[in-house]
């Protein structure tokens, strides 16, 4: 028996919950209003970046304020320049979705974390430097979703949780699909 909600929408609904949660853990002093919006930096905008970047921009309370990613044709969305060498990638790196002109690019995702207007981070890195950004976002008080898999060990993994809890930060892990 189906009860129509599929896993894809489980993980849509998951993405905006862990908007809605790194809301409402950015300033417990004050009372969030309906305008306020979560100011994120997304860290690494390759393809699986890219794939979340267009998911979040669907959010009107969510906020992109700084891309970054050591790689300047997908951080600039140029294309063009993409090495030549994954050419036959071609149409499976999707193009980045039209953004304001004040959103900061940085290839050094510490240059992320030490912004102070940054609540968040969205972390689509390559899999050995999840548990690195993920423990050191906690340690600058920002919420953290980053995706699967969450560490390439177990006490990687223990290490980004005790990290999360001693900095009282929101982690999610995401699983999300492309769309």
């Amino acid at each position: 028996m189906s009860s129509g909600f599929n896993r894809r929408d489980f993980s849509k609904a998951a993405v905006t919950a862990a908007a809605a949660g790194a809301a409402s853990t950015l300033a417990p002093a004050r009372v969030l209003g309906a305008s306020d919006q979560v100011r994120l930096g997304f860290i690494g905008v390759g393809n699986r970046g890219c794939q979340l970047l267009k998911a979040f921009l669907a959010h009107p309370d969510a906020k992109i304020g700084t891309l970054c990613d050591v790689y300047a044709p997908y951080l600039n969305a140029a294309y063009d320049k993409v090495d030549p060498r994954f050419a036959s990638l071609g149409q499976r790196i999707p193009r980045m979705a039209e953004l304001p002109a004040d959103v900061a690019r940085v290839k050094d995702f510490r240059t992320v974390l030490d912004r102070p207007d940054i609540d968040a981070v969205v972390i689509a890195t390559p899999d050995h430097w999840h548990a690195i950004q993920t423990i050191a976002a906690c340690k600058a008080g920002k919420d953290v979703y980053v995706e699967k898999p969450l560490s390439i060990t177990i006490a990687e993994g223990r290490a980004m949780v005790e990290a999360a809890r001693r900095h009282e930060r929101i982690v999610q892990v995401g699983t999300h699909r492309r769309s």
